[in-house]
């Protein structure tokens, strides 16, 4: 069975996120489309981004994939038959059908995630994310959402972690968008995992990363949402490695192409339409941000690309607003210098936090997302409170 990750495409597009007129805009790694999201703000829907990959390579047309209505059951397949797409009144060649078959030897096996929901108690903030910190319309119909006044409103596409150590580099988060080296973890490297109340604790191995574990704690409250990372290293000797933090936001769905992304003073802002959204990284052993700005649409997978073929972000992009297209870092989007990217559009940001973890040591880091920024001398100081800390084991 052809395994995907993602949900439904809705509108008048296709999933290749071609109008109906059949005009086409594809690229490398995926197409980009304004309307790439979904209209509701469903938790189970949203694009394939898969199919995206495969339609712009292959170049599918219109109805080659009809929407394809799929269920959250732990693995989505598709709905539509071989015979179904070949039914299909657009013309296709033999080699779109050749890359598609080729292409699936690289999906990521999908697995039965528990998504649990986390609340706050002034129903502000909602968080429905998996075991290993996974969230996002992407990343299997999960969300994070926030109320900015008229109910709660989706803010978050996708999102993704990767570590990296030396040459080898592991996604402990993601969103099956169709790289071929994403490899996501499983229910075989849990270890534990409990929710009380508001808070969910949960703890894991890396493979690939030998005696090195993984505890999460992911929290939400009426400030909004935590998910803190502690990294222990169990080894004889110091574990140098990287962690960094993807994130694609849509403040609203049906306009993912009209957001501004902010530097507001170590804290990352993203607004649309009055509404603001800030993120705060970890502080020890930060070193920076990149933001990723795609006038088109289509930041996820290709801001993505960068973090992971770079190894982190580029030493000559930090703490910029950079175009991104073809999974490649582009032209400067603050011309001006303000700290403020220079156009709306599609919007993203890479944190990256370097660390050296003593031998028996760990390290935590706590990723926050906000309603309200505090003033710069308590945004440090939160920072510093939620940051990382190291300590050794007696």
């Amino acid at each position: 069975m052809l395994r995907l990750h993602g949900g439904l495409r809705s509108r008048h597009t296709d999933p290749c996120g071609v109008p109906s007129t059949g005009s086409r805009e594809s690229e490398a790694f995926h197409v980009q489309g304004k309307n790439r999201r979904s209209v509701t703000g469903s938790p189970n829907s949203g694009v394939n981004r898969f199919i995206e990959k495969v339609c712009s390579l292959a170049a599918f047309p219109i109805s080659a994939f009809a929407a394809a209505r799929q269920q959250r059951s732990g693995s989505r397949s598709l709905s539509h038959s071989p015979a179904d797409i070949m039914h299909s009144t657009a013309r296709f060649s033999i080699f779109a059908i050749a890359a598609l078959l080729a292409t699936a030897a690289y999906i990521p096996t999908a697995r039965a995630a528990t998504l649990v929901n986390l609340t706050s108690p002034d129903g502000k903030w909602s968080l429905s994310s998996d075991e290993f910190g996974a969230y996002g319309i992407a990343a299997g119909g999960s969300f994070a959402q926030r109320d900015f006044g008229l109910g709660l409103t989706q803010y978050s596409w996708a999102s993704s972690m990767l570590l990296v150590e030396g040459s080898t580099r592991r996604w402990l988060t993601g969103t099956g968008l169709g790289l071929a080296s994403q490899t996501l973890l499983t229910d075989s490297e849990l270890i534990s995992d409990s929710t009380v109340g508001n808070v969910r604790t949960s703890s894991f191995n890396v493979p690939g990363f030998a005696n090195i574990r993984m505890d999460l704690i992911q929290s939400v409250t009426n400030n909004g949402i935590t998910q803190q990372y502690v990294i222990t290293n169990t080894r004889a000797t110091a574990a140098t490695l990287r962690l960094i933090s993807f994130h694609d936001v849509d403040l609203d769905d049906v306009t993912s192409g009209n957001d501004i992304i902010a530097d507001a003073g170590g804290v990352l802002k993203i607004s649309e339409g009055g509404r603001d959204v800030f993120f705060t990284p970890a502080l020890t052993g930060y070193i920076g941000y990149l933001g990723g700005i795609v006038p088109t649409g289509g930041v996820t997978n290709n801001l993505d690309v960068v973090g992971y073929n770079s190894f982190g972000i580029p030493a000559a992009n930090l703490n910029q607003f950079r175009d991104i297209a073809n999974g490649a870092v582009g032209v400067n989007r603050d011309t001006n210098n303000d700290k403020i990217s220079d156009v709306v559009a599609d919007v993203g940001y890479l944190f990256q936090n370097n660390l050296s973890i003593p031998a028996g040591g760990s390290v935590t880091l706590s990723y926050n997302t906000l309603s309200v920024v505090p003033e710069p001398s308590s945004a440090m100081l939160c920072l510093l409170g939620l940051g990382m800390a190291i300590r050794r084991r007696r």
